[in-house]
């Protein structure tokens, strides 16, 4: 395995959005046994993939994954299960995550609290700083003030910032999300 480009996207990342990507399929699918035991393996070493030993954790414990990961359960009928990643994602802080993080709120039945605008706004504000201050992950940031203006109602703007993700490097599977953001209007 040659080394990733300094800042670049990571190889943990993107395995374990092909395998969250894969479980959500085989579930829509009504292939729930499948899409149960991939789901189980979220996050464990794979024989003959040395990058899965270890460094997973950061990816799988984050509020996106866990939005998603509550998702996935939704579909499979295991909404205790659901609950619990949604009560994990909605802990998250890191602005880049927020917007998971409310979206798991909601499913919780929590998104409508006044605390939750609070963060959104904070979480927009910090979005601007980090690309005002030139951070190396400008796409993963822009992405993510796309992700709150529309979860601030700010639809269009919202739409405007994922679009203008795909100008950007794609470091750190921005490109991705903000498609897939784009794609579930």
């Amino acid at each position: 395995m040659s080394p990733r480009e300094e800042f670049g996207t990571n190889v943990r990342q993107v395995y374990l959005e092909v395998k969250l990507r894969q479980a959500l399929a085989l579930a829509g699918e009504g292939r729930k046994a499948e899409a149960e035991a991939l789901a189980a393996s979220f996050g464990l070493p794979v024989p003959g993939f040395a990058f899965t030993n270890d460094g997973t954790k950061a990816f799988v414990d984050a509020p996106r994954f866990q939005f998603y990961s509550g998702e996935l359960q939704a579909l499979l009928g295991h909404d205790v299960a659901a609950r619990e990643h949604w009560k994990r994602a909605a802990a998250g802080r890191d602005f880049r995550q927020t917007a998971f993080a409310y979206r798991a709120a909601e499913r919780l039945g929590r998104g409508n609290d006044a605390e939750w605008r609070g963060r959104l706004e904070t979480a927009l504000a910090e979005a601007d700083l980090y690309l005002f201050r030139g951070g190396h992950y400008p796409a993963v940031a822009t992405c993510a003030r796309g992700l709150l203006l529309r979860a601030l109602g700010r639809t269009s703007e919202g739409d405007e910032a994922l679009r203008q993700v795909f100008t950007l490097p794609d470091k750190g599977m921005p490109h991705h999300i903000a498609r897939l953001a784009l794609q579930e209007q």
